[in-house]
Order: C-alpha cells, then structure tokens, then sequence
C-alpha cells in the first residue's frame, strides 16, 4: 500500500473511488475507511480513496516551534499525533497519488472510476463540511462525471432531526441528495432526513464499515500485545474528561482496574494519559478490562472485541451526534447501557455480564442487511 505509488490497471474489476474524512487526525476516521477498503478489496474491487487535504501544508519547524515552551509542547503534539496518524495513512490506506486541496483540482477525477461513494462518517453534517472550501463538493460528489455511478454508505448527518439544521443547508442538502443513484445512512434517523430533504423513499439504513469488517479481521490488523496490567480504558472526545471522573473513581474501585486514559489532544506527558496509534488504540480496546466512551467507534469496536463498556451521551450543542450510539446499541439490544454524564452509574452494573452471542447474532444480521445494499449497487 502506500499513498504514491498506487494506481489502477486491469478492466476486469469495478474502479471505485471513496471520499471521506480519511485526512482527518481522528480514530474513527481512518478506521472506518480502511474497513470500506478493506471490504471493497476482499469483492475483487480496484479502491482509491480521494486524498483531499484541506489544510495548507506547512514546514515541521512552524509544526513544532513556538515563542513559548508551552506552546512548543503543544505544537509538538499536534505534530507527533499527526505522524501517528500519517503512519498509518501511507500503510493501511490506497490513496490518489495526487493530494488535493481546491475544487477545481477534483475536475481531473470526473470519469476515473465506475463508483464513488461518499461515507462513512460526518460527510453530510453542515457543522464540519462548513468549515473548509470544497468539502461540500467533495462529499456530495459534484465533481463526477456522467459514467461514474455516485452512491453513499452508511452517510451520517450529525444530527437526529432537519429541525436542528439551518435552513440554508436543509436546501444545500436536499439539492444535492436529489442526485445520487444510491443513497444509505448510518443512522435509522438518517433515512427520515433523506426523506424530508429531498422526498426521496429509498434511503437504506446500514451499518458503519467498521461492523463490515469480523473480529478476526482486527485481529489480523492489531497481532497481539501483552499488557501486564489490568486496566479500565477511557476515550472521551469534545474535552468533556472531567464530567466522567466520578464513572471512573467508581469503575475504579469497584472493579480494582488501573486507569488508562486516551485523549486525542493530549500525549503520555499528561498524568495517565496515552495517545496510541491508530493500531494501538485498536488494541487498548481489545485487551481492556472495561471501557468507559463518548466515542461512537469507541462503542463499536467494544462490541466488536467484546469489551464491557459504558456508553456516554452528550449533552448541549453538540448532543445531536448522541443519535448514532443509540441507534446502534438499540440495535444489539444493549441501550441499557447508554447513560449521561448527570445520571448515577450503579457501581453494580460495572460487573454485570453482557450476552455477547446475542450481540454477535445481530450484528452479523445487521452486516447482511447492508451488504445486500452494496451487492445491489454492483459492489
């Protein structure tokens, strides 16, 4: 693999190319494109993920040189997270040789590939597609052209309802879903939203790639690692840490488990504080004696690994993403264990058994559902 040197040849599979947050410093990011990948591949398919940054690129000196020492340490970390993630970009990733940042550049891929698909993740959610020129473009595939069949999977909007969206981008939206050949959401209440955006009826809700992928898959990525401690995991996003102190002091004596912390803005100089690989992360989850996340690739890959965990809601602004773990665990039937971060955690339910065939029954009967919508698109 690598990010330069791949390119397509051959005609006798389908060319598809995929366009997703892969640039964005975030587990789940990177983890549920190489499962869309890494699925795609295993059909036979030729994949190349659209590597569009952006970000303007700027030298390692200005990455890691500040007037302060503070903010030197923090400009290191920003670049040492940024190497972890790069790392495994330019392994586990097929990517464009070309990097893009302009609209205009995306032009050259109008009939490259016979399918693009825009997903998994945020891809539809204004507040983070607002934030940088061309990713609206890029996510809603204007740029392909007349041969290229354009579809999404599993598409998240990061919000539960068109209520909570501006009205511009209910427009912009709507407009846009009008001409996809295809369309899935991740969410149950994505396929609402299709609707009343664009009246279309036949958006599929489908799993995230990540629960494309089985266990023994990740196995086969993470290998194995030996922790000689018994350690309870936490992965909190949105700097909400300390609304989950007291979930941990009570994990923590109830269960006699270290814990370890993981923070994507903070590295091991913070007290009890971690910043693996993506990799490595992958395998803290798998070997942890329980985990504690607001994270929805956090829930995933526990169900994936059979970690306990507790799932933690967002409250406020951002709590319309809370919509994708609920739905999900819904689903495998365990939204028993969905709390906010205000509700009294009983330190008895640390310690309660979870029937994990059951959840693997319907996590494969989930995974059927969405690979019957993929096969259906020629994929």
């Amino acid at each position: 693999m690598g990010k330069y040197f791949f390119e397509f040849s051959g005609e006798e599979n389908m060319k598809v190319g995929i366009a997703t947050f892969q640039w964005s410093d975030n587990y789940g990011a990177v983890l549920q494109v190489y499962a869309l990948q890494s699925y795609l591949e295993k059909k036979g398919h030729l994949v190349q993920i659209i590597d569009f940054r952006p970000k303007p690129s700027v030298s390692v000196m200005k990455k890691i040189l500040a007037k302060t020492p503070q903010g030197c340490i923090r400009k290191w970390e920003a670049y040492y997270k940024e190497v972890l993630f790069e790392n495994f970009r330019n392994k586990c990733l097929k990517r464009t040789s070309k990097t893009f940042s302009f609209v205009q550049e995306l032009k050259s891929l109008a009939d490259k590939y016979d399918l693009m698909i825009t997903g998994s993740d945020q891809v539809w959610n204004p507040r983070w597609i607002s934030q940088y020129e061309g990713l609206k473009e890029l996510y809603f595939l204007s740029f392909a052209g007349k041969n290229t069949k354009r579809i999404s999977y599993a598409a998240s909007f990061g919000h539960a309802e068109t209520s909570t969206m501006e009205k511009r981008w209910q427009k912009i939206i709507g407009e846009n879903l009008e001409k996809f050949d295809a369309i899935s959401v991740r969410e149950a209440s994505g396929v609402g939203i299709v609707r009343g955006l664009s009246g279309r009826t036949d958006a599929a809700h489908v799993v995230d790639p990540t629960l494309l992928l089985s266990r023994d898959d990740y196995n086969r990525l993470v290998g194995q690692a030996n922790y000689s401690e018994a350690y309870a995991f936490s992965y909190i996003l949105h700097g909400l840490d300390r609304d989950v102190e007291n979930v941990l002091q009570g994990l923590s004596d109830t269960l006699d488990l270290t814990i370890l912390k993981c923070n994507i803005k903070k590295t091991g100089i913070h007290k009890c504080y971690t910043l693996p690989s993506p990799v490595c992360w992958l395998n803290r989850i798998k070997n942890a004696d329980f985990m504690v996340t607001n994270s929805f690739h956090g829930v995933v890959f526990c169900l994936i690994f059979h970690t306990p965990f507790i799932a933690l809601l967002i409250e406020g602004e951002m709590g319309a993403m809370n919509a994708r773990i609920v739905d999900l665990l819904k689903a495998v039937g365990l939204e028993h264990w969905v709390f906010f971060t205000r509700d009294s955690v009983s330190q008895g339910l640390f310690q309660k058994e979870r029937n994990w065939r059951k959840v693997d029954q319907k996590i494969s009967l989930l995974r059927s559902n969405s690979i019957r919508f993929l096969e259906h698109q020629g994929v």
